[in-house]
């Protein structure tokens, strides 16, 4: 089995998120602290994806032997692989950044739906 079929390892579906219960205030009562941001759960199991990088190195390196019909050495092919795992980990971090602020867009999103729709704006 190829590294490709195990892509959709990769990627995890979004788990639900049980929706947390309404803040219910009365006028009479004084608005207690917010409670914190709910922790939002990791789609991605980056441990699998390092698993993943492995094998798409492997998978990588192999076709590049088939198509060229070169054998790498032991020495280039450990270079490769390393190479390879520097590079699609600066993908991965790429999109942990990406996400990362996407998270923060739905917060600020819904801040701005909440203080407009009680704002009747």
């Amino acid at each position: 089995m190829g590294a490709v079929d195990n892509f959709a390892a990769i990627v995890i579906p979004f788990p639900v998120i049980k929706q947390a219960p309404a803040i219910h205030s009365n006028e009479d009562e004084q608005m207690s602290d917010p409670r914190p941001a709910p922790a939002m759960r990791n789609a991605v199991d980056f441990g699998v994806v390092g698993d993943n990088i492995l094998d798409i190195a492997d998978f990588a390196i192999e076709k590049y032997e088939v198509t060229s019909g070169k054998p790498l050495s032991e020495e280039a092919r450990d270079e490769a692989v390393e190479r390879v795992r520097d590079a699609l980990w600066e993908m991965v971090k790429a999109f942990r950044n990406r996400r990362r602020e996407w998270r923060k867009k739905l917060f600020d999103t819904a801040d701005d739906v909440v203080r407009s729709s009680v704002e009747g704006s």
